[in-house]
């Protein structure tokens, strides 16, 4: 782990949040620096010598790679994140590195899943594993139901 790496995810933890912003704001900070430290060979210990010119670059190899807009504005998020609590303000907030400047500005916040339509909800689902093979189930715990639970009943049969 380079001393880059080491700092960004101590000050993603110190940005605070919940638990898995947190963890995922670490892990963005990984992949960041696995490409600028790794991949590209740059030289840099601390977050307070980063140029705009590094996250550029890295937004640009995210955008080659296929990586959705949504995606790589949430990354930018995280890092800009990480560069405030540096006291890198200026820097995260300046406009060479806004989500327009790096072209991942304009993505939807729709997003993509759907609920499913009432008429394609396949017949049985949402129903027990006894409701669905029509067995009439009985409470009782026997030598076929599988162990016994603590409280008197069985374990479901897995279908």
């Amino acid at each position: 782990m380079s001393m880059l790496e080491r700092e960004m995810r101590h000050l993603a933890k110190q940005a605070g949040g919940a638990h898995k912003t947190v963890s995922d704001r670490m892990a963005q900070a990984k992949r960041f620096c696995e490409r600028l430290v790794g991949e590209l060979n740059v030289q840099i210990r601390y977050v307070r010598h980063l140029k705009a010119r590094h996250i550029e670059d890295y937004i640009r190899h995210r955008l080659a790679q296929g990586i959705d807009k949504r995606t790589l504005q949430n990354e930018m998020s995280a890092i800009r994140v990480i560069l405030r609590q540096a006291g890198r303000e200026k820097l995260a907030d300046g406009d060479r590195i806004s989500n327009r400047a790096v072209g991942i500005g304009g993505a939807s916040r729709s997003g993509a899943r759907r609920a499913i339509a009432d008429g394609k909800i396949p017949d049985g689902a949402g129903k027990c594993p006894a409701e669905r093979s029509g067995a009439g189930g009985s409470a009782g715990a026997g030598a076929a139901d599988g162990p016994a639970l603590a409280g008197g009943g069985a374990l479901p049969a897995v279908v």
